[in-house]
């Protein structure tokens, strides 16, 4: 499962805590720090350039990363959503979601 940066999405990790059979793909400083304690739950960090505003992973490397994993379930947080349209505040930010 891949988390994406945001608040919804920080909201989600919480509650997914309790859920110990999770394999968990983050680019979100806060879903690491949800994840942090449970031994349980396998979480990848996919690092790059850390984005001061959204606390979140971009850039090359992060992309890199992501390319080379599939997931089954990906949530993303996004600024907004049109039909075939996911905008981002940041250029980077857009480029890792598409």
């Amino acid at each position: 499962m891949l988390l994406d940066a945001g608040s919804t999405v920080a909201a989600l990790a919480h509650e997914l805590r309790e859920d110990i059979s999770l394999t968990i793909s983050t680019t979100f400083l806060a879903v690491l720090e949800e994840f942090a304690e449970p031994d349980d739950v396998h979480v990848e960090c996919l690092g790059g350039t850390l984005r001061h505003p959204s606390q979140g992973f971009v850039g090359p490397l992060t992309e890199a990363a992501r390319e080379r994993l599939t997931f089954d379930k990906v949530f993303l947080g996004a600024d907004e959503v049109t039909p075939g349209t996911i905008c981002e505040a940041d250029l980077q930010q857009t480029r890792l979601k598409k």
